[in-house]
């Protein structure tokens, strides 16, 4: 299960520090961008689930190309080597990511697909 909401995004450092003080040891707060925040489980995130998919699935890391703009990307940009962050990403996620891309808005995503894999 997964809680959303939305904030100041000046504000978000600070109260997601604030909520995982508070939250204890079953949940944790994460910014996924824009000023929007995510309380989930603890140890439910998305590298948590593309490890299980990896492993099911037989797949390699170097296998992966990975994209995100927010801190709830960072484990799936640490997992391959092939992983790009958003221009108008944070800059935790883009000293995270292998790359730097393009924004959103401006076809990203679109823009490595077409270079990398056509």
């Amino acid at each position: 299960m997964k809680f959303s909401f939305n904030t100041p995004e000046e504000e978000t450092v600070r109260i997601v520090e604030e909520l995982n003080q508070q939250l204890g040891d079953k949940v944790a707060a994460v910014s996924s961008g824009h000023g929007n925040i995510d309380v989930i489980g603890k140890g439910v995130t998305k590298g948590t689930a593309l490890t299980y998919l990896l492993h099911k699935w037989q797949l390699e890391h170097d296998q992966l190309m990975a994209f995100g703009d927010g801190n709830n990307d960072l484990e799936i940009l640490r997992l391959t080597v092939h992983s790009y962050a958003m221009m108008n990403a944070s800059d935790q996620v883009k000293e995270t990511a292998h790359f730097v891309t393009m924004s959103n808005n401006d076809s990203g995503v679109l823009s490595v697909m077409e270079k990398e894999l056509l």
